[in-house]
């Protein structure tokens, strides 16, 4: 049986481990969906199928941190993430936040039909796809925290936990009080 040269087996555990590195890198990436933080995301100005309003504009919102959950009805990770986020929206906190879902189904009926068997309270858009392109959303869920000033806080990619969804709250002034 032939033998290995002696430089090839260092040359091998050395492409494995970079293979593994890079693998692990590009898993580190995927978990970055959306805006860039500190940047002022793009606008956001979409009907509502589930509100108060007819619409939801982020410029509107400024002077109050926004959460924002882009989602879609067929989406598991994003029905497990609904229990957490709307847990947090109800909370007593130390300042006002507003909550928004941003559905990028294809038919505004599902974005409804999903926010009513999910239970989500709060007010829910619709997006044909430009805003979840602008905001370089990649990974859904993808929750965004956007500051009072505008700028975005925080981004995470998946269910948030409970915890560190209230630390970002925590971050932009706006703490659970009970």
């Amino acid at each position: 049986m032939p033998r290995l040269p002696t430089i090839a087996f260092p040359l091998l555990v050395t492409a494995v481990f970079l293979t593994g590195s890079l693998g692990w890198a590009f898993v580190a990436a995927a978990r970055h969906s959306g805006p860039a933080i500190g940047t002022l995301p793009p606008p956001v100005d979409l009907p509502l199928v589930k509100g108060k309003t007819p619409r939801f504009s982020l410029a509107d919102a400024r002077g109050t941190p926004v959460v924002i959950e882009v989602f879609a009805s067929f989406c598991h990770a994003c029905e497990t993430a609904a229990p957490t986020l709307a847990e947090a929206a109800r909370a007593d906190r130390a300042r006002d936040v507003r909550f928004v879902g941003i559905s990028v189904d294809d038919d505004p009926f599902l974005a409804a039909v999903a926010a009513h068997r999910w239970g989500i309270p709060y007010d829910v858009a619709f997006d044909d796809g430009g805003v979840a392109d602008a905001w370089q959303v990649t990974t859904l869920p993808a929750v965004i925290v956007v500051d009072a000033q505008g700028r975005v806080r925080h981004v995470g990619a998946g269910a948030p936990k409970a915890r560190e969804l209230e630390q970002w709250l925590g971050d932009v002034g706006a703490a659970r009080l009970n």
